[in-house]
C-alpha cells in the first residue's frame, strides 16, 4: 500500500494493556523505533516527540523485515511489530483483537508493543491515500491492464485501502520475498 498512500503514516491511537499508561508504552515503543528507518516507526517517534516524552537509548537493536523491530531498553526486552512477531516470543495480542479489527477495517495499520514477552499495547497508524493515486490507477486500467495490490499490511488493512481504490485483487501479509515471487 505504500506506493498508493502518502507513505507518511500518522499516529491514530495507542491502547495500553492493564498496568501500562499510554505515555509509558509509547515512550518504550518510540525508543526502540528510533533505530528504524521505516515510516511506521517514524510516525511512532513523531507522536512521542509531540507529547514531549523522554526516549531512552536502545541496545541490541534489530530490524526484522516484514515483522518489526526489537531492542533492549534498560533492563527490558522490547518488540514493536505485527501479531506474528509477538507470537514468536509468546506474547498474546488476543486482548486487543476487537480494537485491532476495528482499526484494520478502517484502513489503519496495527502494530503491537511487547515488553519482556508480554503484550503491552496496540498502536494504530493510518496512511492516507495519495491525491494522485486514483488517476494513476485509472491510466493502466484504461489500457486494459489488471491492477493488483501486493502489500505487507494485514489483510483487513489492505482490503480497506483496496476497496477505497476499486482494487479487487490483493495479496496481503506479503514479505519482500513474496512480492518478488508474485
Amino acid at each position: 500500500t505504500g506506493t498508493l498512500t502518502e507513505g507518511r503514516p500518522a499516529f491514530r491511537e495507542l491502547l495500553p494493556a492493564p498496568g501500562w499508561t499510554p505515555d509509558a508504552a509509547l515512550a518504550l515503543a518510540a525508543s526502540v523505533d528510533l533505530g528504524s528507518e521505516h515510516p511506521l516507526a517514524a510516525a511512532i517517534v513523531a507522536e512521542a516527540r509531540r507529547r514531549g516524552l523522554a526516549l531512552a537509548d536502545t541496545l541490541d537493536f534489530a530490524a526484522l523485515p516484514g515483522s518489526g523491530v526489537r531492542g533492549r531498553v534498560g533492563a527490558q526486552d522490547v518488540l514493536v511489530g505485527n501479531a506474528a512477531l509477538l507470537a514468536s516470543v509468546g506474547a498474546d495480542p488476543a486482548p486487543f483483537a476487537h480494537a485491532a479489527a476495528r482499526h484494520s477495517a478502517a484502513g489503519a495499520t496495527v502494530l503491537y508493543l511487547a515488553v519482556d514477552g508480554q503484550a503491552a499495547a496496540l498502536i494504530a497508524l493510518a496512511d492516507p491515500i495519495r491525491a494522485s493515486t486514483p488517476a494513476a490507477l485509472a491510466a493502466p486500467r484504461a489500457e486494459g491492464l489488471r491492477v493488483i495490490m501486493a502489500t505487507g499490511d494485514a489483510e483487513p488493512t489492505a482490503r480497506a485501502v483496496a476497496a477505497e481504490l476499486g482494487i479487487t485483487e490483493i495479496h496481503a501479509g506479503a514479505r519482500p520475498e513474496d512480492k518478488a515471487r508474485l
